[in-house]
């Protein structure tokens, strides 16, 4: 389930930690975050999933409701960009928290 149809105040601190208060499962709001550094990579200036570190080569990190867009250095170390990635695809709120959803 997308984290962004039951969370609300959605940014970033840090440029790289998604902050959110989530709905549980008793209907509560739950203040969570999660380091977006732990699971998203960059891949020759095009963000990619089930990586890390996406922050050693970006700059100007946006959050529009759970659309991040960034300017990411290619493998040539030149900007790219903005290059954007929707972070509903595979974060979840997990009955009140921010989760990585992995795929085997």
């Amino acid at each position: 389930m997308s984290f962004s149809l039951t969370s609300q105040n959605i940014h970033l601190r840090e440029a790289h930690v998604l902050y959110a208060s989530c709905l549980d499962s008793e209907g509560n709001w739950q203040d969570c975050c999660y380091d977006l550094n732990n699971c998203l990579g960059n891949e020759n200036g095009s963000f990619v999933w089930d990586s890390g570190n996406f922050m050693d080569t970006a700059a100007n990190m946006e959050l529009d409701g759970s659309v991040l867009t960034a300017t990411l250095l290619d493998n040539d170390g030149e900007p790219v960009g903005p290059r954007s990635i929707d972070l509903d695809e595979r974060i979840t709120n997990s009955d009140g928290q921010l989760m990585f959803v992995y795929y085997a």
